[in-house]
């Protein structure tokens, strides 16, 4: 059993890679086709926008969807009362989000959002009915279907918007661009799922996921909080074009979070269920975060040596403003990419309120002080608030790991240390001697990074290697 999960979670993260970075390389060509083409305040918008949609969308679910994951044996029943539950919450957010569309004009000053919300509204109805099929694929590691979903979905997106904003629609590229990617992602999510809702409601079903998934709903609507306030906040008080600034440094510094670790956890939480043994989840635990570094450290290192080069050489003043933000928002994604690793043991071992514990204090922390972060000193000190508030909720996570699955200090060194080390070496070593920015300085800093990294790797721990490669060929 336990081997058998490993090999279906092994090959689960290949294809959960693989849909992710394919739909990610599509996304983040097109926001670096769309930066040049579209004004900072034009991402302010659909950023302002996104939030209140996304925010309804997680509200209005409950966590109804995900709890039939933990669930094990017969869950029929429950399948079809999940969808009931959240068909219905969702449709009642979307109605109410389209009325009161004018109320968050007025809120943040800006009536020119409010055509945007509610052309995105009844897209949440859609959404509200693709959450249980989507979740029950993740429930089977049925992750080749899920990567059929998001490649395709991620090349309309990038497509639409392109194309839409160089016959200069302005912000309306991305609206429709947005609208275009839930309906085909919904469309292909029941065309590859083999499961179909029937009318069916369960009393006690529906008391299992209520009790389940408030834990859930609270711990990640706490999370969204958290990634949101600091962009409502500089949207009130700062206004569009730094609120744009922000949400693309925000972005792209967060993708080692949303690509790496957020992609690992939706196959391990079905795994680690599967196995239901804390020896066992331990070990794979430690192996994956193991793995993760290897490729975290020197992404976030990467990231700050050189998007001030990049953004200067490729946009110029046009985006000067992000520049200082992407060197705090950087520690921003390390922190976060590595605390979130604790969700799926979380879920696993049924502690699912300590997701909401870790998510509350960096609620918490941030929240006591964005206000006179962003009324008085700027969006620079919002980025260095939200980047301590996410290393305090790192660190409870990891304590929390540590304790419910018996994880020595020295553990974390030896799965740590090798990659930590070789990231701050190879970062020194590739900046000595660099000059005034161009392309030939900008190439050569990152082929000596990768270079250094790689050497200094094979230096301390070449196991590691090794490993990664016996991994790669299991997900074949």
């Amino acid at each position: 059993m336990c081997s058998e999960v490993k090999r279906q979670a092994v090959r689960g993260i290949g294809w959960a890679f693989t849909g992710s970075i394919a739909s990610r390389i599509f996304q983040t060509a097109a926001t670096l086709v769309l930066a040049k083409l579209l004004a900072p305040s034009d991402f302010g918008v659909f950023s302002l926008a996104t939030i209140i949609i996304n925010s309804l969308v997680l509200f209005s679910d409950m966590g109804f969807a995900q709890v039939l994951i933990y669930l094990q044996g017969d869950i029929k029943r429950s399948a079809n009362t999940a969808f009931v539950l959240c068909s219905g919450t969702v449709a009642v957010f979307a109605a109410l989000l389209w009325i009161g569309a004018p109320f968050v004009g007025d809120v943040f000053s800006e009536p020119s959002i409010i055509l945007p919300i509610r052309a995105m509204a009844p897209m949440l109805v859609l959404a509200g009915a693709n959450s249980v099929p989507a979740v029950l694929l993740d429930k089977e590691l049925k992750f080749e279907k899920k990567a059929l979903i998001e490649v395709p979905t991620a090349f309309a997106y990038a497509v639409t918007a392109v194309v839409l904003a160089f016959l200069n629609c302005g912000v309306w590229s991305l609206v429709a661009a947005w609208i275009l990617m839930v309906l085909v992602s919904c469309t292909i999510t029941w065309a590859v799922s083999p499961w179909r809702p029937t009318i069916e409601f369960g009393v006690q079903e529906s008391k299992k996921i209520i009790t389940y998934g408030s834990h859930l709903v609270i711990g990640v609507f706490a999370a969204f909080a958290f990634l949101q306030i600091d962009k409502l906040s500089i949207g009130k008080w700062l206004g569009m074009t730094q609120l744009g600034y922000y949400t693309i440094a925000f972005t792209v510094c967060n993708l080692p979070a949303t690509n790496l670790t957020a992609v690992v956890n939706r196959v391990m939480f079905p795994a680690y269920s599967k196995l239901a043994d804390i020896p066992e989840i331990r070990k794979m635990y430690l192996q994956m975060v193991r793995h993760l570094s290897v490729i975290i450290f020197p992404s976030i290192t990467a990231l700050f040596i050189l998007a001030g080069p990049l953004i200067r050489i490729v946009y110029g003043s046009k985006w000067e403003g992000a520049v200082a933000l992407f060197y705090v928002l950087a520690f921003f994604g390390l922190f976060r990419a590595f605390g979130t690793t604790s969700d799926a043991v979380f879920m696993a071992t049924d502690n699912p309120s300590l997701i909401r514990k870790v998510n509350i204090i960096q609620l918490v922390v941030a929240g006591v002080f964005v206000y006179p972060a962003a009324r008085f000193m700027g969006a620079f000190w919002v980025a260095v608030l939200f980047a301590a508030a996410a290393f305090t909720g790192m660190v409870f996570a990891l304590l929390k790991v540590k304790n419910l699955l018996g994880i020595e200090l020295s553990e974390w060194a030896g799965v740590l240390g090798a990659p930590a080390i070789a990231t701050v070496a190879a970062g020194f070593i590739s900046t000595i001697g660099n000059g005034e920015i161009s392309w030939i300085i900008i190439c050569r800093t990152f082929a000596v990074f990768a270079l250094s990294y790689a050497g200094i790797i094979l230096l301390l721990d070449r196991s590691l290697y090794r490993d990664m490669a016996a991994a790669l060929r299991r997900t074949a």
